[in-house]
């Protein structure tokens, strides 16, 4: 699909539906390599989709849910992820861009996408994590700035299979 917007109201069997469905940003294709790929959902009112991320604003929440599962019918399958931080930010000047770091293929945007989501955490995991490491992130709206621009970010890096 060439809109990158085109799932945000449309179901899995393309039909207009007002929750979208979950997608990758066009720049993170889980065949190629790359070390961050971004997945986007609503926050619904109802609970559904991504709204439950925002509980990762809650250290304590964290505390007892230190992991997410993300499955593809792609090379490596089910994987665990450890999450490494979560924030509010915003989709306008003022905020970090955390969006143009999808497909990210170098050590220097590695770096400075680490330093930017760290900044902004919510709280310190202390997961470490470096160059190599494959990380995913999760992005949902959020309300806490006007003119819907407000997002809130769980960034989460692969644990290896034993």
């Amino acid at each position: 699909q060439d809109d990158p917007g085109f799932y945000l109201r449309r179901n899995f069997k393309k039909e207009y539906s007002i929750a979208g469905t979950p997608f990758l940003d066009a720049k993170s294709d889980i065949s190629l390599p790359t070390s961050n790929w971004i997945l986007y959902g609503h926050n619904m009112n109802n609970g559904t989709m991504f709204h439950d991320l925002l509980d990762y604003a809650d250290k304590e929440f964290y505390e007892s849910h230190k992991t997410i599962k993300f499955d593809t019918i792609y090379k490596g399958g089910q994987a665990k992820y450890e999450v490494i931080a979560s924030f509010y930010t915003r989709i306008d000047t003022r905020g970090f861009r955390y969006y143009n770091y999808a497909g990210m293929t170098t050590p220097e945007q590695f770096k400075e996408y680490l330093e930017g989501i760290k900044k902004l955490s919510r709280y310190d995991t202390g997961v470490d994590t470096e160059y190599g490491d494959q990380l995913i992130t999760l992005s949902t709206c959020s309300y806490h700035v006007p003119e819907k621009k407000g997002r809130f970010v769980v960034v989460a890096k692969r644990i290896p299979k034993d």
